[in-house]
């Protein structure tokens, strides 16, 4: 029996005595999505630091018949002896795979740094909107893709061309949730990290689906709690081919100014969003031209850092 909201360890093994079933929290089946979906090893040490984080202080209530070996008076038992072997090895495993994962975040920051200065922007959105599947048509990649939760699990970069001679750097990266647990967000940390070095996020909703708007609250949601929240974001509304055009008319475009509406299946609506990225960079560049002007006796680099 799954519950769609956090149940405390106690609540959890309350449940199972009386209704004899295996109970999972929402929290623990978006972990075992995850687990089943990860396939790079930075994926599974990602994963595997989530699930010792939300797994160590429910740990007392992991094994019931722990609780009923204990010693007397003033004296640890069997059982208080296995809980505290358990969290020390859990927590050894938790500082080994940080150092891992910070390797990973120094090598992250490396290619950051060394893209500083080109044009950037970050696919964001609801899992399964198809960000993937749309960096795949701009860019003419083959990146695995697949009508399911949570597909991609690590951040991919491709080059697109706009036009012109005009080029971008456009990455795709983990798809968010409503109420996303806090444990994957610190797991992920390294990998959210992209999106915060971007020009532009492209916030790919996928309109056909009954829950959009919530589904856009919920991505914004986890912008700001990652600080992201700031930077300029452009709404592609995608998988068009699902519906027909009175649909939408009657959907929430209206809402949106800066928008396009596109299907990563069909191709339709790609060529007006390479447009506009093509427009936002130029423009951009344009901005910088003027500001670098101004800005008397700086150098290329300083300005670029001073504009960041």
């Amino acid at each position: 029996m799954i519950f769609n909201f956090e149940l405390t360890p106690v609540q959890i093994r309350n449940l199972e005595n009386i209704i004899k079933f295996r109970i999972m929290s929402r929290t623990e089946l978006i972990l075992s999505i995850f687990e089943s979906r990860a396939h790079t090893k930075e994926a599974q040490l990602q994963v595997e630091l989530a699930t010792l984080l939300y797994s160590l202080p429910r740990l007392r209530h992991m094994w019931p018949h722990l609780h009923r070996i204990a010693g007397g008076l003033g004296v640890k038992g069997p059982g208080e002896k296995q809980l505290e072997t358990d969290k020390r090895r859990i927590k050894k495993r938790i500082g080994k795979i940080k150092k891992e994962l910070t390797s990973v975040q120094t090598h992250r920051m490396v290619m950051r740094k060394n893209r500083q200065y080109k044009k950037q922007a970050t696919l964001v959105g609801y899992t399964n909107a198809g960000k993937s599947s749309l960096l795949n048509i701009l860019s003419h990649s083959s990146l695995f893709t697949e009508n399911r939760l949570f597909a991609t699990l690590d951040p991919a970069t491709r080059e697109v061309w706009l036009g012109d001679g005009v080029k971008a750097l456009i990455t795709d990266t983990v798809g968010f949730l409503k109420r996303l647990p806090h444990t994957l967000i610190a797991s992920f940390r390294a990998t959210l990290e992209e999106v915060k070095d971007a020009d532009i996020l492209l916030h790919v909703i996928d309109i056909s689906s009954p829950g959009a708007d919530e589904r856009i609250e919920a991505v914004n949601d986890v912008l700001r709690e990652i600080s992201a929240h700031r930077l300029p974001v452009f709404y592609v509304f995608n998988k068009v081919d699902l519906l027909n055009m009175r649909d939408l008319k009657a959907s929430i475009l209206h809402r949106y100014r800066n928008h396009a509406v596109v299907s990563a299946r069909t191709g339709e609506g790609i060529g007006e969003l390479k447009k506009y990225l093509y427009d936002y960079f130029q423009e951009s560049k344009l901005k910088n031209s003027r500001l670098a002007h101004d800005l008397s006796g700086k150098t290329y680099p300083d300005y670029v850092e001073y504009v960041r």
